[in-house]
């Protein structure tokens, strides 16, 4: 799996996510300078998105104020994030108990 964040001019909303894509190509063929090993790989697939960054670049983590059953979990850090934010959002959601490391990162810091 590779990602990139320069392709803004190359894709927009109505482009088709495709492997023949050149910003997939292009990509390729810059992971195989630092890897050489992946030499003559070809994209198996591509995928377009926006990465969700919360207004103040902090994850936003826990439910949704005013609005009952919804948990939010938004970072921009999900790799580095992901073993605790699971283990903290389970907590959380299945055995309801509040995890006190999560508390700066509440969504209810954005006001209504």
């Amino acid at each position: 799996m590779l990602q990139m964040d320069d392709p803004d001019a190359t894709v927009g909303a109505e482009t088709q996510p495709s492997p023949v894509l050149p910003a997939a190509q292009d990509l390729v063929r810059r992971a195989t300078l630092v890897l050489p090993g992946i030499a003559g790989m070809r994209p198996e697939a591509a995928r377009i998105a926006t990465r969700p960054i919360p207004v103040d670049g902090y994850s936003a983590v826990g439910p949704l104020p005013g609005v009952t059953g919804h948990y939010a979990a938004v970072t921009h850090s999900g790799v580095t994030l992901a073993a605790f934010l699971g283990r903290a959002v389970a907590e959380e959601i299945a055995r309801g108990r509040t995890v006190p490391e999560l508390e700066p990162f509440r969504p209810s810091r954005f006001g209504r």
